[in-house]
């Protein structure tokens, strides 16, 4: 299913690309290392991240060295990932606190 998703983003590889489709139980927040700079830049992925299913909410700390990206709902990292580098940022999930 996610390896469907991805392709329909225009996003992966052909059939030799392993995806790790596992989805955190209930809803979870997870956060990403982001290249996002501005407001304008949180503008041009919003539509990428709105339209991932599963995504309840997501906030941008641009104050953070970072540039901490905060996903809150239940779907997959590579999801997030993905919609990020359509969009052309980059995301590294950070580990969970």
């Amino acid at each position: 299913m996610l390896k469907n998703l991805l392709n329909k983003m225009g996003v992966g590889g052909g059939d030799n690309q392993e995806l790790n489709a596992d989805m955190p139980e209930g809803d979870s927040m997870m956060q990403f290392k982001t290249n996002l700079r501005c407001g304008a830049c949180v503008q041009t992925v919003e539509p990428f991240l709105d339209r991932i299913e599963g995504v309840e909410r997501w906030n941008v700390d641009l104050q953070d060295v970072d540039r901490v990206l905060s996903v809150y709902g239940s779907m997959a990292p590579e999801l997030v990932q993905a919609a990020l580098s359509q969009a052309g940022y980059t995301a590294e999930q950070l580990p969970r606190k």
